[in-house]
C-alpha cells in the first residue's frame, strides 16, 4: 500500500427492504458513504426511487471506505441507522492496513455522519486526515459514486432485498468479487486485489502475450479452412419405395382402357 494514501467515504441508504410478494425488485435507492484514495468526490445524493411506497418503510443505510489508487473496498458495513459510530468503525477496519509512521487522507462529503465529535476524535489521533469534498477541495468523490452505481445496478437491483442480513449477504458477495476477481481496464487486466498487493505486475504481459498467441492461431486456422471444408454434403437422390407390384398396376389400367373408335 503507498506510504501516502488518500481515502474516500460516503455514505448510502437503500431504501428497498422488502421486495413484494410478487417477486418485484428493490423498491428505491439512495446513495451512500464510502473511502479513497484520490482527490475527487461527490456528495451523497439522492438516487430516483423505483417506488414511492415501501412494503415497511425501512431503509438500510450502507457505508463502505475504497481506495483511491488501487479502487479496492477497504471496508463496508450495513445498518439500519445512519451514526456516527458506524463511520469510526469503518475507518478503523482501512487504517488497519496502514504501517507504522504512515497517514491515510480521508475524503468525504460534510455530512452528519462524517463531520461529528466521534469523528473528530477519530482524526486526533493523527494517523487520519480528513478534507471534505467540495467545500474544502473543489472535486467531487466520483469514484465511490461509480461503484455505489455498479453496486446497485449490477448486483443489488437483480435481487429481492427483504433483510437487512440479505443486504449484507449480496453485498459481501459483490465486494468479493469486486476486489478479487473482475478485472479492471484501468489496471490493464489486474484486478484492485492485484494491484493493492502487488501480486498483479505481470497480468497485463501475460494478457499481451496470451492475446497475441489467439490472434495468430486465429490467422492461421482461417489460413487452413478450404471452400470444401465449408459447403455442406451434396444430397443423395431420394429411394424410391414403390414395389414392383405398384409400378404394374399403371401398365394394367393402360392396357383396359377402351380404345377409342375411329370415324
Amino acid at each position: 500500500m503507498p506510504s501516502t494514501s488518500m481515502w474516500r467515504i460516503a455514505e448510502e441508504s437503500v431504501s428497498s427492504t422488502m421486495a413484494s410478494l410478487f417477486g418485484c425488485g428493490p423498491l428505491s435507492a439512495s446513495l451512500l458513504a464510502g473511502v479513497s484514495s484520490t482527490t475527487s468526490m461527490m456528495r451523497p445524493h439522492t438516487c430516483p426511487r423505483a417506488s414511492d411506497t415501501l412494503l415497511d418503510g425501512t431503509k438500510v443505510c450502507l457505508h463502505a471506505v475504497i481506495d483511491n489508487y488501487s479502487r479496492r473496498i477497504l471496508a463496508w458495513k450495513a445498518a439500519l441507522r445512519l451514526e456516527p459510530q458506524t463511520t469510526c468503525a469503518i475507518l478503523l477496519e482501512a487504517a488497519k492496513g496502514l504501517g507504522a509512521g504512515e497517514k491515510a487522507t480521508v475524503i468525504a462529503d460534510s455530512g452528519v455522519e462524517n463531520v461529528n465529535g466521534e469523528v473528530d476524535k477519530l482524526l486526533g489521533f493523527g494517523q487520519l486526515r480528513r478534507i471534505l469534498a467540495q467545500v474544502e477541495i473543489l472535486p467531487s468523490n466520483s469514484m465511490i459514486e461509480a461503484w455505489w452505481r455498479s453496486l446497485k445496478h449490477h448486483w443489488l437491483y437483480l435481487n429481492q432485498l427483504d433483510t437487512l442480513a440479505a443486504v449484507e449477504r449480496l453485498v459481501a458477495f459483490y465486494v468479493g468479487e469486486h476486489n478479487s476477481v473482475i478485472p479492471h481496464s484501468a489496471f490493464k487486466g489486474q484486478t484492485p486485489d492485484e494491484v493493492f498487493f502487488g501480486t498483479g505486475k505481470a497480468v497485463p504481459d501475460d494478457l499481451a502475450t496470451a492475446c497475441a498467441a489467439a490472434r495468430q492461431a486465429r490467422i492461421a486456422a482461417n489460413k487452413a479452412l478450404r471452400c470444401e471444408d465449408c459447403r455442406p454434403p451434396p444430397a443423395q437422390a431420394p429411394t424410391s419405395t414403390v414395389s414392383p407390384e405398384s409400378a404394374a398396376i399403371p401398365e394394367v389400367l393402360h392396357l383396359q382402357r377402351p380404345t377409342p373408335e375411329c370415324p
